[in-house]
């Protein structure tokens, strides 16, 4: 089966815009994004999905320089986003990811897309009912759900979700979940990045670790705040985004 990964990525951020440029570890955020998915074993492809806002110029720039295909789409309906810019690949599954989780585990990836695949889903997530450690949370799709999805779901705000349509209507799709190691159900942690505190906290769990181990992943990054249990309060007063903002 054929596997694209997909990254949405903006300038716009409501609370830090322009985050996915920041420097991380001597590179633009979204370019780490990038190199860790490239670990991925089951994924064949990778596309950054960006939209038609000349802010968004910075990006397709950089894509270029790394030799990374990227796309350029709407801004506010992901849905057609994710469909459109996949269109040339075409692959059987699509992992929907965002530029905003820097630190996401290839192996959860790998994980995920397998359980997809071994039990025939139209939607697989390791975070449906599971509270995995926020910023490492994996969903991969059916393209073929998602282009129903596309002609089912006509409402703007859930189809800036991208195929949260397929997670709202269980009874239409085939749905599941592979199981997480308990350890990564973690609730004092946060590592997506929304504001600048989350910046500041990933950059530290990533310079730190990528120092000594490149290809480091969760397990490395729990056993960091197991010795710095302290970095915890960094950003613990930060509130997760609403659905719909940047």
């Amino acid at each position: 089966m054929k596997v694209t990964a997909t990254i949405e990525a903006r300038m716009g951020a409501t609370r830090l815009p322009g985050k996915v440029m920041l420097p991380f570890g001597g590179l633009p955020m979204l370019q780490r994004k990038i190199e860790r998915v490239a670990r991925c074993r089951t994924v064949n492809a990778i596309k950054v999905l960006t939209t038609i806002n000349p802010v968004n110029q910075i990006i397709e720039d950089m894509c270029h320089r790394i030799d990374c295909p990227v796309f350029r789409g709407s801004e506010e309906d992901v849905l057609d986003r994710v469909l459109q810019g996949t269109a040339d690949e075409n692959p059987d599954i699509i992992v929907q990811l965002t530029g905003d989780n820097p630190l996401i585990d290839p192996d959860l990836i790998d994980q995920t897309v397998q359980h997809l695949i071994d039990h025939n889903l139209d939607l697989a997530s390791n975070s449906l009912t599971q509270r995995v450690l926020i910023g490492l949370n994996v969903r991969c799709f059916k393209r073929k759900a998602l282009q129903r999805a596309d002609q089912l779901c006509k409402d703007p705000m859930i189809r800036v979700h991208g195929g949260y349509y397929i997670q709202l209507h269980p009874d239409d799709f085939k749905i599941g979940e592979p199981p997480v190691d308990p350890r990564y159900i973690v609730s004092d942690i946060r590592l997506t990045v929304d504001e600048p505190r989350d910046y500041e906290l990933a950059r530290r769990v990533f310079e730190t670790l990528h120092a000594t181990k490149p290809a480091f992943g969760a397990d490395d990054i729990l056993d960091l705040f197991a010795r710095f249990p302290e970095w915890k309060k960094i950003n613990a007063s930060v509130q997760q985004k609403k659905p719909g903002e940047g």
